[in-house]
């Protein structure tokens, strides 16, 4: 529905999570859950092919997103141990580990027929006891790791949440290594082994200074999820009229129509030669000396959210652009009432209003 990057993950956790999980407090995801997981990812997060894995969006907080992808199969482990662990708890408890023993000491009589018996053992195996009795015993391992000392095991609220940390095993740091893998594919003046660094600190410096679908679009361009034709393997003459044949991210950030609405509207000023992409993907040395030359955290800050903004605002009107709602002709008056009216103020010094 092209809801954003923010209400997806707020529509997904209502609508998709809660109804699965819901089921799943008893019974297993499906051995397929992965596959189906995946081609929603991919229908709610559209783009470029693995521009975004399920994995970085379950860790997308470590962007400083104010929301990601819940883990419906640690939670659904979660569930299961909630279940074992509070569920009928002024009566005694629900005594799975005692139910499942018995289930597997279950005998048959020479009364019972053959279909009766295959039915039975097919469903012992697929019990709910004992798929309670293995979440219960999952728990069990990560506590006596030493893991989980720290999350207030007596308190019942908020319990299932708590716990899911717990199963995140497989999905930890998934989100640092796939930025990591498309910051190497481009062709940048930084040194490999200090992008990823400077991009943390871009998105440190502008989270809390910009809305979420600001910092989603800035992330979508570190990820190279723009839909350009380069990306699909293709060449086209650029989106903005230049006249150059190339529609790519690299040649945005040489492009002298792009340079030019950057420097009228929001007062930044590109480097000519050699740093055009960093300075697009807002990790150029040029602020790191700023910041350490003069001490100004609050400039380094505005500066690095006035190109963040800078790119969200190229970025939505190129979509109208592909999309042929906005002809390339009108496209410097939209970029310039998209800057002034919808997002940004204009402060006296000339400079863009925190």
């Amino acid at each position: 529905m092209g809801l954003g990057t923010l209400t997806t993950f707020q529509a997904y956790q209502v609508f998709i999570s809660s109804v699965l999980l819901f089921v799943a407090q008893l019974d297993p995801l499906p051995e397929n859950f992965d596959n189906h997981e995946r081609k929603a990812c991919r229908s709610l997060f559209p783009g470029p092919t693995r521009w975004m894995t399920p994995g970085c969006l379950k860790e997308f907080k470590s962007f400083n997103f104010p929301r990601e992808l819940p883990d419906v199969q640690a939670l659904a482990t979660a569930a299961k141990a909630r279940i074992v662990r509070f569920e009928c708890a002024s009566s005694g408890g629900l005594n799975i580990e005692q139910r499942a023993h018995a289930l597997d000491a279950l005998s048959f009589n020479d009364q019972c027929s053959l279909a009766q018996f295959s039915w039975v053992s097919e469903w012992r195996k697929h019990s709910f006891l004992i798929h309670l009795r293995d979440a219960d015993q999952a728990l069990k391992v990560q506590l006596a790791n030493g893991r989980g000392h720290e999350l207030k095991l007596n308190l019942r609220l908020g319990w299932q949440g708590r716990i899911s940390t717990l199963f995140h095993g497989q999905t930890r740091f998934t989100a640092q290594l796939h930025l990591r893998r498309k910051l190497d594919r481009w062709v940048l003046q930084t040194l490999p082994g200090r992008r990823l660094p400077r991009v943390e600190r871009t998105l440190d410096a502008i989270s809390s200074l910009v809305n979420p679908r600001v910092l989603s679009s800035y992330i979508r361009l570190l990820c190279n999820g723009w839909m350009t034709s380069r990306r699909f393997q293709g060449r086209g003459f650029c989106s903005f009229r230049c006249g150059v044949q190339e529609d790519s991210i690299e040649h945005f950030s040489k492009c002298r129509m792009v340079k030019s609405y950057f420097r009228r509207s929001l007062d930044l000023h590109p480097p000519d030669q050699g740093w055009e992409l960093d300075h697009f993907l807002c990790m150029d040395v040029r602020c790191d000396l700023m910041r350490s030359n003069n001490g100004d955290e609050d400039r380094f800050s505005r500066t690095c959210r006035r190109r963040a903004f800078g790119c969200y605002a190229l970025y939505i009107p190129y979509n109208s652009i592909r999309h042929v709602s906005v002809d390339a002709v009108d496209f410097p008056d939209v970029f310039d009432h998209f800057v002034k009216n919808r997002e940004l103020g204009v402060d006296q010094c000339g400079g863009l209003s925190v």
